[in-house]
């Protein structure tokens, strides 16, 4: 679903980096990646989709992957390699998460 937006005024091009941080220490994305990972985990559970052990086995290799290596993280250097591992976590605690809390376990 693709919303549009309405805009009164100009448009114009940034003559720089827009810098987005989202959080401001690593401890800080920790506990945003816990919060998270458990809504991810309660939505697959709610929506009875598949937490299977390949999931948790194929899918952060898969992540750490594609973000440092298709995605180029490699060129951000430590920054980079820190966000691909952050990114297979996520993933492996997502699965984690609904294989623990599923009712079929």
């Amino acid at each position: 679903m693709h919303e549009s937006v309405r805009v009164d005024g100009t448009t114009g091009a940034l003559n720089g980096n827009l810098l987005h941080y989202t959080c401001a220490s690593l401890p800080e994305h920790r506990r945003t990646l816990d919060r998270y990972t458990t809504l991810a985990a309660q939505e697959i559970v709610a929506r009875k989709k598949s937490a299977s052990l390949g999931h948790l086995i194929v899918d952060p290799p898969w992540t750490f992957f594609r973000t440092w290596i298709l995605q180029r993280g490699f060129l951000d250097g430590h920054q980079g390699f820190t966000i691909a591992r952050m990114a297979a976590l996520y993933t492996f605690l997502k699965y984690a998460k609904a294989r623990e809390n599923s009712p079929s376990r």
